[in-house]
């Protein structure tokens, strides 16, 4: 049996979501959530990123937190914006707007895509890499957390080349899904190993 290529990468986010929250029903669990995008208001999965500091125009100094989308977030507390943004801590670019996430685990997510000379999936290296910088800063301010990278249906040239290839590129994340439908349930273990729940 062929396994699902998505036909969207909105899909497959919310095929993930959806399996997810599924997962965390039938436990009975009330207090992990879990977002993704696509779904709602888009500010509701972005995340603190980074900090730095600026000098205004009237030459106050202040502390910008950067935001970033993710894919898909479960986490289980949040910090009151109130309690962070203020005065002196601004944030950047799209506003986080509601409290602050803590996540426990990030995931980026991609749909496979074709080579045009063969069936064998393209691989784009500049997106692995973005990726892993965007993972790596998020692992920064939060230490806690653990970053997966799941493809829908990724057909290499064999398991050892996509293995060594992915692992070189994506070294921040603690674990890479090369086919969502075959590895979906060891995810779903690995993340409730994570979670302790």
């Amino acid at each position: 049996m062929r396994n699902t290529i998505f036909a969207t990468e909105q899909e497959f986010n919310r095929e993930v979501v959806r399996f997810l929250r599924e997962k965390l029903k039938s436990i009975d669990n009330k207090t992990i959530k879990v977002i993704g995008g696509y779904e709602s208001d888009a500010s509701d999965n972005y995340i603190l990123r980074d900090f730095s500091f600026f000098k205004t125009k009237d030459g106050e100094w202040k502390l910008y937190g950067g935001a970033q989308e993710i894919d898909v977030i479960i986490y289980e507390q949040t910090i009151p914006r109130e309690k962070l943004i203020g005065d002196f801590v601004k944030t950047t670019g799209v506003m986080v707007r509601g409290n602050i996430i803590v996540p426990a685990i990030i995931m980026e997510l991609k749909k496979a895509t074709r080579r045009t000379t063969s069936k064998l999936s393209n691989f784009p290296s500049h997106d692995a890499i973005s990726a892993n910088v965007i993972s790596g800063d998020i692992k920064r301010l939060f230490p806690k957390v653990k970053a997966m990278f799941a493809f829908d249906n990724f057909e290499g040239h064999s398991k050892a080349e996509e293995s060594i290839s992915f692992r070189r590129m994506l070294y921040h994340f603690d674990y890479i899904c090369l086919n969502w439908e075959n590895e979906k349930e060891n995810m779903w273990s690995d993340i409730r190993n994570w979670l302790k729940i």
